[in-house]
C-alpha cells in the first residue's frame, strides 16, 4: 500500500493519525511485525510512530 498525503495537508498531524489507525487495526488483526519501506526524508515521520531504521544501504539518489 503506498499512501500520500497533500502539500496543503502536510504539517496537520494528518498522516500521523491516518498511520497511527492502521497500525492500531493491525494490532487488532493479530499483526505483530510490519516494515515500511520509504524514502530518506520520511525516516524521522516513521520513528514517530516507533519504527527503527534498520537499513539504509540500498537508497538510490537520482
Amino acid at each position: 500500500m503506498r499512501l500520500f498525503n497533500r502539500s496543503s495537508f502536510r504539517g496537520k498531524s494528518i498522516g500521523l493519525r491516518i498511520m497511527e489507525t492502521l497500525y492500531k487495526q493491525q494490532l487488532l488483526d493479530g499483526i505483530k511485525f510490519d516494515f515500511v519501506d520509504a524514502e530518506i526524508y520520511l525516516i524521522p515521520f516513521f520513528e514517530k510512530l516507533g519504527y527503527k531504521t534498520i537499513d539504509t544501504s540500498n537508497i538510490m539518489f537520482g
